[in-house]
């Protein structure tokens, strides 16, 4: 599985920003989905695009890596009922798995995975905090 594009959404990018000046009320991201979309990621976007959308609640870590960047990362696993067509395209990082729409962080698309029966699929999401 090849990703194609991600990006961070204008929404991920607002409220990083308000988490590091202190101001508004910046969102915690624990929900990871999946959906079916082929269309690029892009900045604009609110939310995965597909026809087909699935949200959970993420496994949520962070830690720092050989290169002394900090890593947050969001886990989960997915198996052949979650999409009624059983392929995935498109992975977003969201608010929670009940506030999918409004509030991702960051979508991602990549080439299909189709699962078949007994086939499960396990996503990592990662975003690298570093200096540049």
């Amino acid at each position: 599985m090849a990703i194609t594009s991600s990006k961070i959404t204008n929404t991920g990018k607002a409220m990083t920003t308000k988490l590091l000046t202190g101001l508004g009320s910046p969102t915690i991201y624990v929900g990871i989905g999946v959906g079916n979309d082929t269309n690029a990621a892009a900045e604009t976007d609110t939310a995965l695009r597909g026809t087909e959308t699935k949200f959970k609640d993420g496994n949520v870590s962070y830690f720092t890596d050989a290169n002394s960047s900090y890593i947050a990362q969001w886990n989960s696993s997915w198996i052949y009922g979650d999409l009624t067509t059983h392929i995935f395209r498109e992975t977003a990082v969201s608010r929670n798995a009940s506030n999918a729409t409004s509030t991702c962080l960051l979508r991602a698309v990549y080439d299909a995975v189709t699962l078949g029966s007994g086939d499960s699929l396990a996503i990592t999401a990662q975003i690298s905090v570093d200096e540049g």
